[in-house]
């Protein structure tokens, strides 16, 4: 019975990992949904929602001004969520330009602060970015186009890590993992979540915008619901620059975790295949099981202990764990040991899986994250 669990937990594991991805790889063969797009210019409201970002928020407004799309269909609003520093100032100083601030008197949140620029936005589609996000010059140009297609409803960006020597999280190998999986996910049906730092949505698919549940995950699953389907593109780039240090790039993660669970148990509707068909099996797959490796992980350590005397492999494997841990505990312990790629990738993996267990914890015990602190990146 023990082997039997064993290979039970290792199997879901590898699917989760490996499989999944793997299984996209053969639908997309057979079952390709491809993106008919045309050269369309609608109307385009660009939302950045910020809380102190004084450090990168002129830049970003910067790379939204030069952006390649016709000025008279291009609106910027950028949403201050009670920013105390001089954020508020270094946007004032764009109003010229056409740049409109919004200065919220009560800090309640992005997407609080999101739902504020919706209100006041005039394009037919809504582009949301993060300050930290900067954008190629015809990433809105070549976003807009799948909105030809009368069944996209959402399109989410391509996103890539700037190189940075002095980096000590393998942020970047986990980021095109995702972009792989996204790209298979579109051309098979659609993209289970969305990139939160660059995403377009119709603005229809806004009406019942939320307060309390992450946009990036919930505008994928409506998208869905209303019949339309979220695309990823990959001519639609986002450069960002590495999180400073493992405890940021730590709180970062269990933000991510705890609010995509909570739009998961507020919309368990979608795991119904009899309704969504193969959608609900990437939900499953891509979000559901992956939030659940951490205990499956737990659950293998355990059932191989019991099969230790069955064979030396088990032994083995075990051996194997207890390293990997180890070494992932010591490179987060001492964050200088991440200098050397070896003990950055089981760093990163003991990272990964502990911060989703500490956001199963916060989503027991009622903690929210209403309110956000944007990522510090260097």
């Amino acid at each position: 019975m023990s082997e039997w669990l064993f290979w039970l937990f290792l199997l879901v594991i590898l699917y989760t990992y490996l499989g999944y991805p793997a299984l996209l790889f053969l639908m997309s063969l057979v079952r390709r949904r491809p993106v008919r797009k045309g050269d369309v210019t609608p109307t385009v409201s660009i939302i950045v929602a910020v809380h102190n970002e004084e450090k990168i928020i002129r830049e970003k407004i910067e790379n939204a001004l030069s952006l390649n799309y016709p000025e008279e269909n291009l609106e910027i609003i950028v949403v201050s969520d009670f920013s105390a520093d001089s954020t508020e100032q270094i946007v004032s100083q764009f109003e010229t330009k056409g740049v409109r601030l919004i200065s919220l008197k009560q800090r309640k949140g992005k997407d609080h602060a999101q739902k504020e620029g919706i209100n006041q936005a005039k394009g037919e589609i809504l582009v949301f970015t993060d300050a930290a996000a900067l954008l190629e010059q015809n990433a809105i140009l070549n976003m807009v186009k799948n909105f030809a297609d009368s069944k996209v409803g959402c399109v989410t960006s391509e996103d890539r890590v700037l190189p940075d020597e002095k980096s000590k999280s393998e942020e970047g190998s986990y980021v095109r993992y995702e972009m792989m999986l996204r790209k298979l996910e579109s051309k098979v049906y659609s993209v289970v979540g969305l990139s939160g730092s660059f995403f377009a949505v119709r603005r229809r698919l806004c009406e019942r915008w939320s307060s309390r549940y992450t946009s990036d995950f919930l505008l994928a699953i409506r998208s869905v619901v209303a019949g339309y389907r979220a695309v990823h593109d990959v001519s639609c780039t986002a450069y960002y620059k590495t999180v400073p240090s493992l405890k940021h790039e730590f709180k970062r993660k269990v933000r991510t975790a705890a609010t995509g669970l909570a739009v998961l148990i507020h919309n368990l509707h979608i795991l119904n295949p009899l309704r969504f068909g193969f959608f609900s099996l990437e939900v499953a797959s891509h979000k559901l099981l992956r939030w659940l490796v951490p205990f499956f992980l737990l659950l293998l350590f355990l059932a191989n202990i019991y099969v230790l005397s069955e064979s030396e492999f088990y032994l083995l494997f075990l051996i194997g764990q207890i390293v990997l841990y180890s070494v992932g505990g010591a490179a987060f312990l001492f964050p200088s040991m991440n200098k050397i790629r070896v003990f950055r990738v089981p760093s990163f993996f003991c990272l990964a899986h502990l911060s989703v267990l500490v956001a199963w914890f916060e989503i027991m015990v009622g903690k929210t994250h209403f309110v956000w602190e944007p990522s510090q990146r260097e």
